[in-house]
């Protein structure tokens, strides 16, 4: 029920946790390899093309071999096309950053499942409370150690607090309240219990 729902869903929040971890972990590898990757091939580029523009001005004067200018080209467009290689990483690093905020949207929902899952299980086990609460209620306890001699209420009558539903009586504490005319308290006297009146 609540309690399982409750344990699945703290266990999503593990797993999403857990996979935002390794998203940024991987996020972060991109990100350094991409940058060593970068530095290399501008450094690359850069060298390239200072060797391009240098002897295409001895090309253009014919002081160097055609075949020579050719393999300098041939390095520059080779160094031109790895500079924009290792650039399109750069896609790969946006690719993770994704990567990492569709988990972090998948972790704020599954808290936020655990979360009512949490309150559904708190509003089970206080209506648990209210019922056996409720049924506490149900039990009537005399406040005082006797015997039932009369039932006022009778099986499945509604009543309201103060309602009084039996007369109890303490057998060891019993006393008479009556009228005995004036001529007669004379008459009147005390007879231990058990024993009968004269």
């Amino acid at each position: 029920g609540a309690q399982e729902a409750v344990r699945r869903a703290s266990d999503d929040v593990e797993v999403l946790e857990s996979r935002i971890r390794g998203a940024r972990i991987a996020l972060e590898l991109v990100k350094r390899q991409s940058a060593a990757a970068i530095a290399q091939a501008e450094a690359e580029f850069d060298k390239a093309e200072k060797d391009y523009k240098r002897f295409s001005s001895l090309a253009d004067k014919k002081s160097i071999a055609q075949s020579r200018m050719d393999d300098i080209k041939k390095t520059y467009d080779v160094a031109k096309a790895g500079l924009s290689l290792a650039k399109s990483s750069l896609t790969d690093i946006r690719l993770k950053e994704n990567d990492v905020a569709t988990v972090e949207r998948e972790l704020a929902s599954a808290k936020t499942n655990e979360g009512m899952a949490r309150a559904a299980l708190n509003g089970a086990m206080a209506r648990k409370r209210e019922i056996e609460a409720t049924l506490n209620d149900t039990f009537l306890y005399s406040p005082v150690k006797g015997t039932v001699i009369d039932k006022v209420i009778e099986l499945g009558e509604n009543v309201v607090p103060g309602t009084p539903l039996a007369v109890v009586v303490d057998l060891a504490n019993l006393y008479v309240k009556t009228y005995v005319e004036q001529r007669d308290i004379g008459k009147v006297k005390l007879a231990p219990f058990g024993r009968a009146f004269d």
